[in-house]
């Protein structure tokens, strides 16, 4: 009897000690597809790897629930958009069925559209040649996409950074005062496909005298379709670095993969070459700095005037990555000194990841206008996050991907004027608790849309992507943007000091 009664003390002594100690992690994937089905890869991990139960409780995003435990459901969406889904993991002791543990995540999951971008946002940006004097400070800005989707650009939207806007394709804008602009296209296509995009610009006056020199080069591997070059300038006073010009490589016979930057000022400039995330070299090669590095601290500098042209070869690095268990994701959050303005949150910054026992970059995400990057199917090892912003210091995330701990889905960033480094755990995991619960219902909208999870204490804006405040609401059932353009707006929602920012596209 004395050993029984021992037995189950101890037995007892280790349930409780596992519900002390017990810690789960929800994570899950999905597909976005054409399709209305969408599948689902449940990837929580228990606190431990036998003698436990998992049941999952799924939200769908449009009103559907389901609760089982299910590793990979499917649901059916009765309409396209981009819905907020929400799993709720529940650990059981399998032996005696008390409760060990419990975690929420929340994803957005695109229906609809398939992997391929339909649409995406560009221009090039140089200055006006029949301008040059010692005050003119006039920029020529051309757009141009890829319409993966079908269909073709009906609607420009551009905001040059000054409160100047204008709806043509092709616009010259004049700076009243130099300075450094946040420029952002916004395009609408025939098939209602919506993207933006924005480029931190440097316009100050320049002399026509000074601009007599040229950097000419080629990016290898030569681009299918095409690639966006950066001739960008260092400002020694701020310490940052800003774009003073871009370009698109050529796309066909000896002009494929080449690029110019003529007529350009005497001096030292960095040179970025990015494939077109349309082109088939994007899902393999990294964005690469002259001569060959993913970061802009690494880079050579390219010195040229009227007598030393450059002719440069961008070398771009390839990614590596191998298939394995490994999941890495994260967001980027504001500084605890940074309000919400221009630049935030910060879309399409990228995130490279950085083999640590192999010495080489292996894969690059952009971050969405949410600020979340993903990284997936990582190999079991050691690795690095960087997040690259032009002009700002980095501190790397380490993170180490093993066999039973592979997925890491709260990696993220804070970022404020000066650099970017990792969010401590307190931080994010406090400020995840309290925001996690806001979705939008659906996702595009017309006149109207819903947040789910509001409680009543909450004040909801809807941003323009300069961070220009478009509408102010306190918290209620049903928000009218009748007189609102269509396009992608920042959907911003304040509680006790806590900011949660969604996209938010109007279609209409």
């Amino acid at each position: 009897m004395k050993t029984i009664l021992n037995l189950s003390l101890v037995l007892m002594l280790g349930l409780f000690t596992n519900q002390a100690m017990a810690q789960c992690n929800a994570a899950f994937t999905s597909n976005s597809s054409a399709s209305p089905t969408i599948s689902f890869t449940n990837m929580s991990t228990p606190p431990v790897s036998s003698s436990i139960i998992i049941y999952s409780s799924w939200n769908f995003g449009d009103g559907a629930t389901s609760v089982s435990g299910a590793t990979h459901p499917s649901h059916i969406y009765s309409a396209p958009g981009t819905y907020s889904v929400r799993l709720i993991t529940t650990v059981y002791d399998s032996l005696t069925f008390a409760f060990m543990c419990t975690d929420t995540v929340i994803n957005n999951v695109v229906v609809g559209q398939t992997n391929t971008l339909p649409c995406e946002a560009l221009f090039t940006m140089r200055r006006d040649t029949f301008n040059f004097n010692q005050t003119s400070l006039s920029c020529v800005f051309d757009s141009y996409a890829s319409y993966a989707g079908g269909g073709s650009i009906t609607s420009y939207a551009w905001d040059f950074g000054d409160g100047s806007t204008s709806n043509i394709a092709h616009p010259n804008h004049t700076y009243a005062a130099g300075g450094q602009y946040n420029v952002c296209l916004t395009i609408t296509t025939s098939n209602n496909c919506t993207d933006n995009y924005c480029l931190l610009v440097n316009v100050q006056p320049i002399a026509i005298n000074q601009f007599a020199a040229y950097i000419t080069g080629t990016v290898v591997p030569t681009p299918t379709i095409g690639a966006t070059v950066y001739l960008i300038e260092y400002d020694a006073v701020t310490q940052s670095l800003f774009a003073i010009g871009s370009q698109t490589t050529g796309s066909w016979g000896p002009q494929q993969g080449y690029f110019s930057f003529s007529n350009i000022a005497s001096g030292t400039y960095l040179v970025k070459a990015a494939y077109h995330s349309y082109d088939p070299a994007y899902a393999t090669h990294l964005p690469t700095y002259y001569t060959s590095n993913a970061l802009w601290s690494g880079a050579t500098n390219v010195t040229t005037s009227p007598t030393t042209p450059q002719n440069i070869t961008i070398n771009m690095l390839a990614g590596t990555p191998t298939n394995g268990p490994g999941f890495i994701g994260g967001s980027v959050l504001t500084g605890a000194n940074k309000t919400l303005g221009t630049g935030d949150p910060k879309h399409k910054l990228t995130a490279l990841l950085f083999d640590v026992t192999n010495n080489e970059f292996v894969a690059m995400s952009r971050t969405d206008i949410n600020g979340d990057y993903s990284f997936n199917g990582i190999a079991v090892g050691t690795y690095k996050v960087f997040l690259e912003e032009l002009g700002k210091t980095m501190t790397a995330a380490d993170i180490t991907i093993t066999a039973s701990n592979a997925n890491f889905p709260n990696v993220d960033f804070e970022s404020n004027s000066t650099e970017n480094h990792p969010a401590t755990p307190t931080s994010t995991s406090s400020i995840q608790k309290e925001l996690d619960i806001y979705s939008l219902k659906t996702n595009p909208v017309n006149n109207h849309f819903e947040i789910m999870g509001l409680t009543g204490g909450e004040t909801v804006k809807i941003l323009d992507l300069n961070g220009k405040v478009m509408k102010t609401f306190s918290a209620q059932n049903s928000f009218s943007v009748a007189d609102l353009s269509a396009g992608i707006y920042l959907l911003n929602i304040q509680n006790n000091g806590l900011f949660k920012n969604m996209k938010l596209v109007i279609a209409k």
